[in-house]
C-alpha cells in the first residue's frame, strides 16, 4: 500500500485498533483526523459502532457529534492532522501483526466487517446510532440531560438537508427524551424515573404520569411542554391514536370532584394546538361544566371564567351562528355522565350550546342571590321539570332568604326582573306563565308587608 494511502504504514486491523484506542481515553481529535486519514478501513457504520460501545457515555455530544456529522456528509479536509496523535498510542499498534491486532480488537467488540452501503443504509444506520446511544448514555449516567444533548442538539452548526439527526430521532428526542427530563427537573423528584422505564409504560399511562404532578396554576404548562411533544411523538407512530383523549378523561374526572380551575385556566391560557384538539378541548370544558355537581361561589366564579374562555377560543373556529335552542328532548339521559363524556346535545361545540352555558350560569348566579345553590345538572333538570316543581323554586327563590320580608321596592322590583328572566329567557320557570308569575310575586311581597289578604 502507498504511503499516501497508508500514511502511518498501518495494517486494517491495527488502524481500527488505534481508533478503539482513541475513543476509549478519549481523544477525539485524534480519532477525527485517523478517520479522515483512512476512509476505507474506518467506514461509516465501524465508526458509528466504534462510538456506540467504545467511546465514555459521560463524553459531551457537543464534542464527538461533529465527526458524525462530516462522515455522514462525506465531508473530509485535505489537511493532515495525525501529528495529533500521542507517540504513545502509535507504538502500541505498530508493531502488532495483524493477527495479534485482531485479538486485541476483538476485546472491543466491534462490527469490522466492512460493507458497501447506500445512501438511505446510512440514514438507517444514522437514526439507529442515535437512539441506541442516547439509551446507553441515560443507563449509564443517569443523566437524561446528557442523553437529550444528543439527540436534541443545536442544530445551527449542522445543515438542514439531510437532517441532522434524522426526523424521527428528533421526533423522539423531543417527545420522549426531553418531556422526561422536564418532568424529572420540574418534579424534583428523588426516585427519578429512567428512559427504559419511561418507553415501557403504554401512551395512556405514560400521560397519566405526566400530568400527576400537575397543578391548576402549571396545567397550561404542563399540556405546553410535556403533553403536546409526547401526543405528537405517538400520533408520529400511530397516525390514528388519539392520545388526547386521556388528557381530556383526566380533566373531566378533575371536574367531577369540583376541581374546575384546571379547566378555567386552560380555557384562558390556551395551548398553541390544531383546531381538532382546540374543538375538542371546547367540548370537554362544556362537559366539565355539566359534570360538576358541586355548588359554591367559587365553582360559578370558575364556571364563568369557563365561559368567557371558550367563547373567546370559539372566534378561532368560526362557529355559524344559529337562532336554533339545544334540542334537550331526553333531558335525563342526556345529563347522564357517560354522555356528557361522550356526546350530549349540551357539549356540541355550536353557538347556541355556548349561549345555553352563559344563561344556565346566570341562572345560578341569580339563584345564589336568593340564598339558593343549585348545580347547572340540577337547573337542566328544573328546565324540564313540571310546572309545580317550577312553583316551589319560585317560592323558595321568593321566600327562602331569612330577610325575604324587608326588602325594600328597589330589592322587589330587582327580583321581580331576575324571575322574569328565568320564565323568559333561561326557561328555568318557563312552565310558569308571566301572569302567574307575577301573582306569586305580588302575594309574596304582600305577605312581607304584613297587609292582610282577601
Amino acid at each position: 500500500m502507498e504511503r499516501a494511502a497508508n500514511p502511518l504504514l498501518l495494517s486494517d486491523p491495527a488502524v481500527v485498533l488505534l481508533a478503539a484506542n482513541l475513543a476509549a481515553v478519549p481523544h477525539l481529535p485524534s480519532l477525527a483526523a485517523l478517520i479522515n486519514a483512512y476512509p476505507q478501513a474506518l467506514d461509516f457504520a465501524l465508526v458509528l459502532d466504534i462510538l456506540l460501545k467504545v467511546l465514555p457515555e459521560t463524553t459531551s455530544p457537543e464534542d464527538y457529534l461533529p465527526i458524525v456529522y462530516r462522515l455522514y456528509r462525506h465531508e473530509t479536509t485535505q489537511t493532515n492532522d495525525l501529528d495529533r496523535i500521542p507517540s504513545t498510542f502509535l507504538q502500541k499498534v505498530s508493531n502488532l501483526s495483524e493477527q495479534a491486532a485482531r485479538r486485541k480488537l476483538a476485546l472491543f467488540q466491534l462490527d469490522t466487517q466492512i460493507s458497501s452501503t447506500t445512501e438511505q443504509d446510512n440514514e438507517t444506520l444514522l437514526g439507529s446510532w442515535f437512539f441506541n446511544r442516547a439509551r446507553r448514555v441515560e443507563e449509564a449516567t443517569g443523566m437524561i440531560d446528557l442523553a437529550r444533548r444528543l439527540v436534541c442538539p443545536d442544530t445551527n452548526s449542522f445543515l438542514p438537508t439531510p437532517p441532522f439527526p434524522p426526523t424521527s430521532v428528533t421526533i423522539w428526542g423531543k417527545g420522549v427524551v426531553q418531556v422526561l427530563e422536564t418532568f424529572i427537573f420540574d418534579s424534583d423528584d428523588e426516585d427519578e424515573l429512567r428512559l427504559v422505564a419511561f418507553e415501557s409504560l403504554d401512551s395512556d399511562s405514560a400521560i397519566r404520569l405526566l400530568l400527576s404532578r400537575t397543578t391548576p396554576e402549571t396545567v397550561s404548562t404542563t399540556l405546553r411542554r410535556l403533553i403536546l411533544p409526547f401526543a405528537e411523538y405517538i400520533r408520529s407512530k400511530e397516525l390514528e391514536r388519539d392520545t388526547w383523549s386521556t388528557v381530556w378523561d383526566w380533566l373531566l374526572d378533575r371536574a367531577v370532584e369540583g376541581e374546575l380551575q384546571y379547566i378555567s385556566i386552560l380555557a384562558n391560557n390556551w395551548i398553541e394546538a390544531d383546531d381538532a384538539v382546540l374543538k375538542e378541548f371546547l367540548r370537554i370544558s362544556l362537559a366539565a361544566c355539566y359534570l360538576c355537581r358541586q355548588t359554591s361561589s367559587s365553582i360559578r366564579s370558575y364556571l364563568s371564567r369557563i365561559h368567557e374562555g371558550i367563547l373567546h377560543l370559539s372566534q378561532k373556529l368560526n362557529l355559524p351562528h344559529s337562532t336554533e335552542s339545544i334540542p334537550l328532548q331526553h333531558t335525563e339521559t342526556d345529563l347522564l355522565a357517560t354522555e356528557l363524556r361522550i356526546s350530549s346535545p349540551l357539549t356540541n361545540v355550536t353557538m347556541p350550546a355556548l349561549e345555553y352555558l352563559a344563561q344556565m350560569i346566570k341562572s345560578a348566579d341569580i339563584l345564589a342571590q336568593y340564598s339558593i345553590e343549585l348545580s347547572l345538572s340540577e337547573l337542566i333538570f328544573l328546565r324540564g321539570s313540571t310546572e309545580d316543581a317550577q312553583q316551589q323554586l319560585l317560592n323558595r327563590i321568593l321566600r327562602a332568604d331569612q330577610s325575604w320580608k324587608t326588602r325594600n321596592e328597589a330589592q322587589w322590583k330587582q327580583l321581580r326582573l331576575s324571575t322574569k328572566w328565568l320564565q323568559s329567557t333561561s326557561s328555568v320557570l318557563g312552565k310558569i306563565s308571566l301572569e302567574s308569575l307575577d301573582k306569586t310575586v305580588l302575594t309574596a311581597m304582600l305577605d312581607a308587608s304584613g297587609i292582610l289578604r282577601f
